[in-house]
């Protein structure tokens, strides 16, 4: 494992910078990695692009931020958080459909 992705420093690193001055929302997010890193991990495993696509949506994310494009940076966060859904998914429970996760994302990429 390179330690990039979401279950490495870098992800960790991205996640901490972008919650600043938010601490409820980086407490959240560093209690949802810590609970879901053992699925993280596998994913990166078994789906070796992972760490990659994770890193460009954080890419992603930060251009959205910078240039204040709310749409793009809703859009990055939801496919971001259904892709990783989806792969993790996949791994522990393959025979299970993530229909929420699916119809949820469809209502926020629609306009997209």
């Amino acid at each position: 494992m390179t330690g990039s992705g979401p279950a490495g420093r870098p992800g960790r690193e991205f996640h901490r910078l972008t919650t600043e001055g938010a601490p409820m929302l980086d407490g959240a997010i560093c209690a949802l990695g810590d609970r879901s890193e053992r699925f993280l991990r596998m994913a990166q495993f078994s789906t070796p692009m992972a760490s990659s696509r994770w890193d460009a949506d954080h890419g992603t994310l930060v251009e959205a931020f910078r240039s204040g494009d709310h749409d793009l940076a809703v859009r990055t966060i939801a496919q971001h958080l259904a892709r990783t859904a989806f792969t993790a998914l996949a791994d522990i429970a393959p025979c299970e459909d993530a229909t929420a996760t699916r119809a949820a994302l469809r209502l926020l990429v629609a306009d997209g």
